[in-house]
């Protein structure tokens, strides 16, 4: 098992950074079309600023695939069933079904929340974040950072 000793993405973003504009050419804001567990049929399911760390060379890893499963061993859980951090919850995940899908979005609710500097779906309970995420799109960056290049609200 390969030891990954860097800050997770949100201890890294709460360095002062280099300047106030966003930026679009962050290794972060470039993921892979399709990731190296997705391509074996594994879907992480909590993709989280906590579980995204850089190694010794700047390279983000995925960490803890303790809530991942097989896509085809789809009866490990129970059909119906929500797992993962309610924030960064695909509308598919709360319906309680997940697949590559849900880790892309869980990553672009990420990558908005480093660059906005707010969480993009909040609620007094992970039940209330849920149905926002259900129920509303998320804002454009530039609602709440409107020095972003257009091209990061894409």
């Amino acid at each position: 098992m390969e030891r990954v000793a860097g800050p997770n993405l949100r201890e890294r973003a709460r360095r002062p950074a280099p300047h106030s504009r966003c930026r679009s050419r962050s290794p972060a804001t470039s993921p892979p079309r399709s990731t190296y567990a997705h391509r074996r049929g594994i879907v992480h399911r909590d993709i989280k600023p906590e579980n995204l760390m850089f190694d010794d060379e700047g390279r983000i890893k995925v960490m803890d695939f303790g809530l991942a499963r097989a896509l085809i061993a789809s009866r490990l859980t129970i059909t119906g069933t929500t797992l993962g951090t309610a924030a960064y919850m695909a509308p598919e995940s709360v319906a309680g079904t997940a697949g590559p899908p849900a880790d892309v979005f869980a990553l672009g609710l990420v990558l908005h929340e480093i660059l906005s500097g707010e969480a993009v779906f909040t609620g007094e309970s992970p039940l209330s974040v849920m149905f926002a995420i259900a129920n509303t799109d998320p804002p454009p960056i530039r609602t709440r950072r409107p020095r972003c290049r257009k091209t990061s609200s894409a």
